[in-house]
């Protein structure tokens, strides 16, 4: 089973940035891109969504902008998700580290799965309240804060797609324009600019899509012209995690297996969180080898621990505490269901293939 790379990660990419402006690292830096980006004065990192390492593959050819400035590769986080990938990079710091480890988390202190972007219950998609729950609990100072902090003025920026921020952009003509800005704004900056697409596109129409293709050589063109209009930038192109396409198992399919749930699973459909009473324990490992050993890989609570899946030990509390008793990660292109579902998507991450983990890093030096 492969597994998150944690010295040439998405979190070791940003502790690189940390570095470059003064700030402590939390983890061990990239050395490649520690020697592009050394004395800098103006870099940008671009996220973009899905667009991981077989997405660029399957959709863009030597020729194209992103593929002639590939400088090296490197991994996502366990899970290959955009909650742990991008909070992984925002804070520098590992899912077992920062607590947000994926799309869906069970809160004891409210007994429901939580949606912890949109801040819903996993299952009927209520809103569970104005305040982000998890925002709330798990918290963190992000390398933005940490830079702007160290340098004592507001030279490090953080613009996401709206409606994440109500005053980001609402198109990727918005998102250059923002970022050239705010590139332009002091002598020295730091840009984080992150576009939700082709991730929902992909998860709605598949990886092959003509519709998926257009759009990711519109970002191609476009990410190619800003460069060329703005030399002066140091430009960063990376995504969160790839994707694939996939097919669902449905648990309702075994009952026996699925009755020994105490709650619906939690995390992700392809890294499936259990929660089952410890009298059931062995019949539950063995009933789900049984049925799903052939696609899923099945870990205790102790040994996604010991294993480091979601980053260096010590985990912490707060990660530890949403934590079941059993973690199913997928080594194939299926997924899991435990409870019924109207809308299925035809593309997804979260499991351990190599084309979810696997990420680009495209470089286009700037002058200064």
């Amino acid at each position: 089973m492969n597994k998150c790379d944690q010295k040439n990660s998405i979190v070791n990419l940003s502790n690189s940035i940390l570095k470059r402006f003064g700030v402590q690292p939390f983890h061990a830096t990239n050395p490649l891109v520690d020697s592009l980006i050394k004395g800098k004065k103006k870099i940008i990192v671009l996220l973009f969504d899905g667009l991981g390492k077989n997405i660029i593959d399957l959709h863009l050819s030597t020729k194209d902008n992103l593929k002639k400035h590939i400088i090296g590769e490197m991994s996502a986080t366990f899970p290959p998700t955009t909650v742990a990938s991008t909070n992984g990079f925002l804070s520098g710091k590992f899912p077992s580290e920062n607590g947000w480890m994926a799309w869906s988390q069970y809160f004891a202190s409210i007994d429901q799965n939580v949606n912890v972007f949109p801040n819903v219950n996993s299952q009927t998609q209520q809103s569970i309240g104005e305040e982000n729950i998890m925002r709330k609990v798990g918290n963190y100072p992000s390398i933005i804060e940490l830079i702007n902090k160290k340098h004592g003025k507001e030279i490090a920026f953080d613009l996401k797609r709206y409606p994440i921020d109500e005053k980001g952009p609402k198109t990727l003509q918005k998102l250059f324009k923002m970022v050239k800005k705010s590139a332009e704004s002091s002598e020295e900056t730091f840009t984080y600019g992150y576009w939700t697409e082709p991730d929902s596109l992909i998860h709605g129409r598949g990886t092959k899509s003509k519709r998926v293709h257009a759009y990711i050589k519109k970002i191609d063109r476009m990410v190619g012209r800003f460069a060329q209009k703005n030399d002066d930038f140091t430009i960063l192109v990376i995504a969160d995690h790839g994707m694939i396409d996939v097919e669902y198992l449905k648990m309702h399919d075994h009952l026996d297996l699925l009755s020994l749930e105490t709650r619906p699973f939690s995390f992700e459909k392809r890294a499936a969180n259990f929660y089952v009473e410890k009298k059931y324990h062995l019949l539950f490992k063995k009933l789900f080898n049984q049925y799903y050993g052939q696609y899923f890989k099945l870990f205790t609570k102790e040994e996604v621990i010991a294993n480091e899946l979601f980053g260096p030990n010590p985990i912490s509390e707060l990660s530890h505490s949403f934590l079941g008793d059993f973690l199913a990660v997928s080594t194939s292109n299926k997924s899991l269901l435990d409870y019924h579902e109207n809308h299925l998507l035809k593309a997804h991450h979260g499991g351990s293939t190599l084309e979810e983990y696997q990420i680009y890093i495209n470089y286009f030096e700037g002058k200064k």
